[in-house]
C-alpha cells in the first residue's frame, strides 16, 4: 500500500471556495467491493486509502460507487459544509472519454431554469442516508502527477482551467 501526502500550500488558488481536496491511495484491487479507509487530514487535505475499481465507467454503465462510498467516508469524518469534493488519485484510472483530464459527478441540484432536472441523491453520499444541505458533485482530478500543482509554475493554470471547466458543469453547462 502506498501513501500520498499533498498540502494546502501547494493549492492555495483552489481554496477559494467551500470544498475538500482529497488524495487517494490505492491499494491492490480487490473482486470485493469498492472500499475507502480514511488516514487523516494532512494540512487540510483529507487522505484516503481505497480498494476497488475506480474507473469512471464500468461495462460502458457510470461508476459512482466508488464516489459515494469515498463521500460516506469522508463525511464520517467531517461535516456537511463543502459545495464540491474535489479528488486526486495517485494511480491512472479510466476516465469517462479519451483525451477527458477530469470529470463532475452531479450530486443535486436545487435550481430552475438552468436546463436541468431537479434533483437530489445526497443521501447516497452521506454517511447516515440522510440528505446533505451543501454537496452539489464530486469532481475526480484524476492522477495527481498529471497536473501541475506549484503556483508558481505557469503550468499551474492548465490544472485551474480543468478544475473551473468542471466545476463550471454543475451551472452552466446545460443554460
Amino acid at each position: 500500500m502506498s501513501s500520498l501526502r499533498c498540502g494546502r500550500e501547494a493549492l492555495p488558488g483552489l481554496f477559494l471556495t467551500p470544498f475538500f481536496l482529497f488524495c487517494l491511495c490505492i491499494a491492490p484491487l480487490s473482486t470485493h467491493a469498492f472500499t475507502a479507509n480514511f488516514l487523516g487530514d494532512y494540512e487540510e487535505v483529507a487522505v484516503m486509502e481505497v480498494s476497488g475499481v475506480y474507473d469512471a465507467l464500468v461495462d460502458d454503465q457510470w461508476n459512482h460507487e466508488p464516489r459515494k462510498v469515498i463521500a460516506r467516508e469522508f463525511y464520517r469524518n467531517h461535516g456537511d459544509d463543502y459545495d464540491f469534493l474535489v479528488i486526486f488519485t495517485n494511480f491512472d484510472f479510466l476516465l469517462p472519454e479519451i483525451g477527458a483530464a477530469a470529470y463532475f459527478t452531479p450530486v443535486q441540484n436545487q435550481i430552475q431554469g438552468i436546463g436541468l432536472d431537479l434533483f437530489n441523491y445526497s443521501s447516497d453520499y452521506s454517511p447516515n442516508g440522510s440528505a446533505l444541505s451543501r454537496l452539489q458533485g464530486t469532481i475526480d482530478m484524476a492522477n495527481l502527477s498529471n497536473h501541475v500543482l506549484d503556483p508558481a509554475d505557469a503550468g499551474f493554470e492548465t490544472t485551474l482551467k480543468v478544475l473551473a471547466h468542471e466545476m463550471s458543469h454543475r451551472w452552466g453547462a446545460y443554460v
